[in-house]
């Protein structure tokens, strides 16, 4: 990986945390030291290591990604990670691009155009399951359009008017890769369970019940809990559970919350059920729990 590729980024995001670029959908994620292993619910998208390494564990098995490795994720999975290699000097660095399923499926019409008639087949397709992640290395076509999209991230002109055409070229470099049929998942995947988990990471601090969330995309309760569990592995409310907690735990660790102060800002009434929860998930009371970190050196997971 081109240590003047990793430079740029480094700048674009000086500080430990997720950073939004003037690209809306591509953003950078860096961490100065190793985290605590932690439960997350990767979203839609593609990811790239630049520099670095992270551990994703699931399914009673541990995937390593190390700079230059990247994966495209086609639906919402529940997973455990950790940021293992990581300094002050040498950055845990990933460049992220969010996928959307329309997007995909209107790519891959283009790609494959086939019969009159190609596009809305492709566009109307029956729901299939999502394919498992995959790990792959990054080869010379897919560097260079990730270089490009790093370059005009600090131009908004740039951003603005070459930014979505980069976008739209990493699509067709995804669909001519090893991962093909994982972004075919994604453009069949269930666009309600979809819309609901945009739904939960744009609310979570709101008083969401699953009634809310079912009329968003005009199901019944019984039916959205099927459907996003078939297509996450969790329910609804597990997965809002798991946002609160991940961003509470992130304001104690980086930003000084008290465990109170905290559980409101991410949505809980109750101060004791916050407690009870982030033990029952981080096996320790938030307080002990923060102690532990600090004592480390670590920072809270993502």
């Amino acid at each position: 990986m081109s240590t003047e590729l990793a430079a740029r980024v480094s700048a674009l995001a000086p500080t430990d945390g997720l950073h939004p670029t003037l690209l809306g959908g591509v953003s950078i994620h860096r961490r100065s030291g190793p985290t605590p292993l932690g439960p997350r619910v990767l979203a839609p998208g593609f990811g790239v290591i630049l520099s670095g390494g992270k551990r994703f564990a699931r399914g009673g098995g541990s995937f390593d990604y190390r700079a230059a490795d990247w994966l495209v994720t086609p639906a919402p999975v529940a997973t455990t990670c950790t940021v293992t290699e990581a300094s002050p000097e040498s950055p845990y660095l990933a460049l992220l691009v969010k996928l959307d399923a329309r997007r995909v499926a209107e790519a891959m019409a283009e790609v494959e155009p086939g019969e009159p008639g190609a596009r809305a087949s492709l566009l109307d397709a029956p729901l299939a399951p999502p394919a498992p992640p995959a790990k792959s290395r990054l080869d010379d076509a897919l560097g260079d359009v990730i270089s490009r999209l790093v370059r005009v991230l600090d131009s908004p002109k740039d951003a603005r008017v070459v930014g979505p055409l980069l976008e739209r070229e990493l699509l067709h470099r995804l669909l001519e890769s090893d991962q093909r049929a994982g972004l075919r998942s994604l453009a069949f995947a269930d666009r309600a369970a979809l819309k609901v988990l945009g739904e939960i990471d744009a609310r979570f601090a709101e008083r969401l019940t699953m009634a809310d969330l079912a009329r968003s995309v005009h199901l019944g309760v019984s039916s959205l809990h099927h459907r996003f569990k078939a297509a996450t592995g969790t329910s609804p409310l597990q997965y809002l559970k798991r946002v609160r907690l991940r961003e509470a735990r992130r304001l104690m660790v980086e930003e000084g919350f008290d465990a109170a102060s905290a559980a409101y800002a991410v949505g809980y009434a109750s101060t004791s059920q916050f407690s009870r929860e982030y033990r029952r998930a981080y096996a320790l009371p938030p307080k002990k729990d923060v102690a532990r970190l600090a004592g480390l050196g670590t920072v809270a997971p993502g």
